[in-house]
């Protein structure tokens, strides 16, 4: 039995306040209970019984879905959902005025009913009233009643009158809603997200991991190049066997292809994928007939007017800046470049590279990247400013980087905690 899904706890949790046999310590129970199921994401139930069929994790979860469901209100599901399990005809979504069908291609018996926002805030149907009334921000701006072109967030008062704020990046994460999240929240695990085998099917928890991993090759050459044995050898070119090079250039190459390129590709699939969870709520509603929905590779059209899914492509397109840097920078190392070439090759590529991440990830890391490739590319420096550049540009442009990816880790095992 699959675990609930977050926005069917939200609908079982209205339901059972309105429902007088329903205390307020059975509702602190079943906050408990979800805050345990977010552990197991949909990504895992979709490789569970691959992977952990009969182990601890699995019997874990079933024990929690037993709990979850002795506990779920007698009411049968709503009307649309009825036509999807007869299979009368695909459901539609409502994107601003115009109707298409959702699907990814795996021929589900049952399709969600509406925008995966609203899925997640109301698994039934959001009335339209409800929608009139929302705040919804995004780009260009943010308007009352009316989606805007790229959707980031949304923010209004449901049917029964309880305020929700529904966030893009949460729901890419696949992390709890701000309304979701439990009141007060339970303590921090610190050493959760060091569990490989509960989290190495998260998307995000790779992303966090990687960028990590990157950061962390990234900062200890910022700290070598402070060395001027490493930043000017006394031979030019050193060669790519040299200690200069394994020191300075190969590190970042590492980085930045087996590690950051990666993480950014991803996390395009994981925008590409924030619906998800919503998928598999229509799917158990539809009695799990057909085959399980399986992560898209391409985008819908929902997807492609949400703010999040731009800026990943755009952090994409900055990391093949950064890339196109690292390789003229072990090429120079190998053999020499002429100087306009590294101006243009390397130094705009840390510009570039920087301008595009600092829309999106590690504000002060991306800013850093960017001063850095900015500065070199626009004048020479004696030795002294160069050692401040690096210290700045690189040393603690890696280091912010690091602990934004240390946030996300933490964020990825504590998926409750806003």
């Amino acid at each position: 039995m699959a675990a609930l899904g977050a926005a069917g706890f939200v609908h079982l949790q209205k339901q059972m306040v309105q429902d007088s046999s329903c205390g307020e310590g059975q509702l602190q129970d079943l906050r408990k209970l979800q805050q345990e199921a977010s552990s197991f994401p949909c990504w895992q139930r979709l490789l569970g019984s691959r992977h952990s069929s009969g182990g601890k994790q699995e019997k874990r979860r079933g024990k929690i879905n037993a709990q979850l469901c002795t506990r779920r209100p007698k009411v049968g599901p709503p009307p649309l959902a009825h036509k999807a399990m007869a299979g009368d005809q695909p459901l539609k979504d409502l994107i601003d005025g115009e109707a298409k069908t959702l699907s990814d291609g795996a021929g589900q018996a049952s399709q969600p009913t509406q925008h995966f926002w609203e899925e997640e805030v109301q698994p039934c149907q959001v009335s339209q009233t409800v929608k009139d009334h929302c705040k919804y921000g995004g780009l260009p701006v943010g308007h009352i009643g009316r989606l805007p072109l790229l959707l980031a967030v949304v923010s209004g008062v449901d049917e029964s009158g309880v305020a929700f704020v529904w966030i893009a990046r949460r729901a890419r994460k696949r992390v709890l809603q701000p309304h979701q999240c439990a009141v007060p929240p339970p303590p921090i695990s610190w050493l959760s997200s060091l569990s490989f085998s509960r989290q190495w099917l998260k998307p995000g928890w790779w992303i966090a991991a990687l960028f990590a991993l990157g950061s962390v090759l990234f900062l200890m050459t910022g700290i070598a190049r402070e060395w001027e044995a490493v930043s000017h050898p006394a031979t030019w070119p050193p060669g790519v066997g040299s200690k200069a090079a394994w020191l300075s250039a190969w590190p970042e190459v590492i980085a930045c292809y087996t590690m950051y390129f990666p993480a950014v590709i991803i996390q395009v699939l994981e925008a590409s994928n924030m619906d998800y969870e919503c998928r598999w709520v229509a799917w158990e509603k539809g009695g799990c007939a057909g085959r399980p929905p399986r992560p898209r590779l391409l985008p819908t059209r929902a997807h492609l007017r949400t703010v999040s899914w731009w800026l990943a492509v755009l952090q994409v397109a900055g990391m093949l800046g950064f890339n196109m840097a690292v390789t003229a920078d072990l090429v120079n190392y190998s053999r020499g470049i002429a100087d306009h070439l590294v101006k243009w090759l390397q130094l705009f590529g840390f510009l570039m590279g920087g301008a595009l991440f600092t829309v999106f990830f590690a504000l002060q890391g991306s800013l850093g990247f960017f001063i850095f490739g900015l500065a070199f590319f626009a004048a020479k420096f004696s030795w002294a400013g160069e050692q401040a550049l690096i210290a700045y540009g690189q040393i603690f442009a890696s280091a912010c980087f690091l602990l934004s990816a240390v946030a996300g880790l933490l964020e990825q095992g504590n998926p409750g905690h806003l």
